[in-house]
């Protein structure tokens, strides 16, 4: 991950270890957005992949605003 990806990462890992050792943090709602070919893809699976690893993929929601970029990384689209 560049730096900009590793931003993003970082944000939800904090979030995510602070709800894992019960600190009861409130909802985080992200919003990763940019032209296309910048890794927002890359950025979304791996922070999906670290909520699999920690057996908490239920409590991640991913969407997008088009069904082909929900299929890029398994989500749904925001209106459906």
């Amino acid at each position: 991950l560049n730096e900009n990806q590793m931003l993003a990462f970082s944000i939800v890992k904090h979030h995510l270890t602070a709800d894992l050792h019960k600190c009861d943090p409130q909802q985080l709602l992200m919003h990763i957005q940019g032209p296309g070919r910048t890794g927002k893809t890359v950025v979304i699976k791996t922070i999906a992949h670290m909520f699999h690893k920690y057996n908490v993929q239920d409590t991640l929601g991913l969407m997008a605003t088009s069904g082909i970029a929900a299929t890029l990384f398994g989500g749904g689209t925001i209106h459906s």
